[in-house]
């Protein structure tokens, strides 16, 4: 039975080994360090164990790969160490999760009748995919980590022109020579060139070593030189098999420089028979981890492809930094003249793109109309429908004459849907080559999907009684009336509502439960027991003419959609589309009882395929550089 003891000051819980007994949920692939802190009566080896039972989910018990503790009785167990004098001892097991596994237990048994062994409070698991471990035990006793359960992907500080790598360890049983692999990124997730200086493994790639005497507690810096358009860094450890360190503190990554670069250095920079693309739209700044919408993802992809660009975002560029990447620059609106200024004297009669990108503002038209006196082509992008925002209470800045004027002066117009193309057709029927191209997803997020749109992953959801949205909740487009209503008809069923901007002083039903705001890491983990995603919104004029990323981002996901009529949603796989509740409600019924057959991955994975950011630009490119050659 649980008791307490006195360790210093404090009182901590202790529980017979013989009663202990602890579960926990586990993901395939992850690593665990376990650390057990037990007191017994005898200093006698081997007296009491933990039985480690993996269970898959049907219960059903899967081995341990390599574990050097196995017998016939308990399968996989771990002794418990432990200490003279009655002192506390600690175990500390890693553990790597095999497939299949979705839950570990570890049962206490007391194995010489007459030795007493107690755990004391509970064991400190730290899971490789943990943001932050944990260092110190219930009693106040250092911990330490294999440095192969280390994986860590840490934010540049914005504007550092040279960083410094902290990574504090102790070797173990002899002098430690184990590497760690240091991977830079950009912002938007793609490897960039090893840091020089590292040394280069064949395997590993890029690694520091971390050094150091036996039990001697030491500390590695990796000092280096922030590359352009760098935004993190990854540090991931190696097994090596004895010299592997222990991690004994936070890994840290501290900016020990500033750096800038102006927008006139970066105009001057491109080559002169380059092409430079300027995006001006009301999206946020690129970086921002929660709001990347169509102009930020092209902007990405366009320099991916290999194009210049320039992005001017609606509002100031907060925390994130000029310097996006290599062929990547962000400028705040209150330093647009600086950007046009640098233009007139490095890009005049060049055959670089103005793209303005659903912000038909006063100075969005006077920067089409500059644009043109420079040579430039200009295209409207039109992915929203404006004027309905503005009739619900935002984008007050909009004015349809402003945005009959931009037609009037675009060489191209994009609309993301075929009702945003008719509109636009309806309000200037002398229109410039027009073209739909639909909005689009990251690659990253597909391939981070993959798991998630498996045979198995597909079987894991057969059972699942939960649905889910992701976006924003307003209530000028989300039908929060139609959503409580069908949830009231569906109690079994559990809603899990992602987003920000929930209207205040709503009721919901007991089964619908809002999350907040989360990051696509977040949601990954979410969206894993997810069989349905939603996209609730009223059937008026502005949502019909959208296309809704979050649908992309359901399917990368593995997820089946129930949505209103929107954009091109009837075309689309995987998707149900409903008129009034009554049917979104038999929808929803028919997406949660149908199953998924090989024939609808197959279908779902082609789709996919087509529909990447990437993908989506060279359409753009390959329209732009149609129409100037006509």
């Amino acid at each position: 039975m649980p008791r307490s003891m006195r360790v210093g000051q404090n009182s901590v819980a202790t529980t017979r080994v013989e009663d202990f007994r602890l579960g926990l949920d586990v993901t395939p692939g992850e690593r665990l360090s376990i650390a057990v802190e037990s007191v017994s009566s005898e200093a006698e080896v081997g007296s009491a164990l933990l039985e480690l039972r993996m269970l898959s989910q049907s219960g059903a018990r899967i081995a341990l790969p390599h574990w050097p503790n196995r017998s016939s009785r308990v399968a996989e167990y771990q002794y418990l160490e432990v200490a003279d004098d009655r002192d506390i001892a600690l175990t500390l097991m890693d553990i790597d999760v095999p497939d299949r596994a979705v839950r570990l237990e570890l049962v206490g048994h007391r194995w010489k009748a007459a030795v007493a062994t107690a755990i004391i409070a509970d064991p400190v698991i730290n899971r490789s995919s943990d943001p932050r471990w944990v260092f110190e035990t219930a009693t106040g006793d250092r911990l330490q980590h294999s440095a192969a359960l280390l994986d860590r992907t840490l934010q540049i500080p914005s504007g550092s022109s040279r960083v410094e790598l902290r990574i504090d360890h102790v070797a173990r049983g002899k002098s430690s020579s184990g590497p760690v692999a240091v991977t830079i990124f950009d912002h938007f997730g793609v490897e960039m060139l090893p840091l020089p200086g590292l040394q280069q493994h064949p395997l590993h790639g890029p690694i520091a070593v971390l050094r150091g005497e036996p039990d001697a507690y030491v500390t590695t810096l990796v000092e280096f030189d922030v590359p352009r358009g760098a935004a993190s860094v990854r540090v991931r450890g190696i097994e090596w098999g004895d010299g592997t360190a222990r991690v004994s503190g936070e890994v840290s990554l501290l900016g020990t420089g500033e750096r800038g670069i102006s927008v006139e250095d970066f105009v001057a920079s491109i080559p002169p028979h380059d092409r430079l693309i300027v995006i001006d739209t009301t999206a946020p700044p690129m970086g921002h981890a929660t709001l990347g919408l169509r102009p930020n993802n092209l902007s990405a992809a366009y320099a991916r492809a290999g194009e210049w660009v320039i992005f001017l975002p609606f509002s100031s560029l907060q925390e994130f930094s000029h310097d996006v990447a290599e062929r990547l620059f962000q400028l705040p609106r209150d330093e647009v003249d600086l950007l046009w200024s640098a233009l007139r004297r490095h890009r005049r009669a060049r055959a670089d793109l103005y793209i303005c990108s659903s912000f038909p503002s006063f100075e969005a038209l006077a920067a089409a109309n500059e644009a043109k006196r420079l040579g430039w082509s200009v295209t409207y992008e039109v992915r929203d429908d404006m004027e309905e925002f503005n009739r619900v209470g935002y984008s007050k800045w909009y004015s349809p004459l402003l945005e009959q004027q931009m037609l009037r002066v675009a060489d191209r117009v994009i609309s993301v849907s075929r009702a945003l193309d008719e509109k636009m057709l309806t309000m200037h029927p002398q229109i410039a080559p027009h073209a739909v191209i639909p909005n689009g997803v990251r690659a990253e997020t597909i391939a981070g999907g993959k798991p998630l749109r498996t045979r198995q992953a597909a079987d894991h959801r057969a059972e699942s009684r939960t649905v889910g949205y992701v976006g924003h909740l307003t209530s000028s487009w989300f039908d929060w009336p139609m959503l409580v209503r069908v949830a009231q008809h569906m109690p079994e069923i559990r809603f899990e509502i992602v987003g920000h901007g929930l209207p205040k002083d709503l009721e919901l039903p007991p089964n619908v439960v809002h999350l907040g705001a989360k990051t696509h890491d977040e949601l990954i983990e979410i969206v894993r027991e997810w069989k349905v995603g939603l996209i609730p919104f009223r059937d008026i004029p502005l949502t019909r003419s959208v296309d809704p990323n979050k649908i992309y981002e359901y399917f990368a996901w593995g997820i089946r959609c129930v949505t209103v009529d929107m954009g091109a949603v009837t075309t689309y796989p995987w998707t149900r589309v409903y008129d009034d509740a009554a049917s979104f409600e038999s929808q929803l019924r028919c997406a949660m009882t149908t199953p998924v057959s090989d024939e609808d991955l197959a279908e779902l994975e082609r789709f996919l395929s087509t529909v990447d950011w990437d993908s989506r630009a060279r359409q753009v490119l390959a329209f732009v550089e149609e129409g100037a050659s006509r």
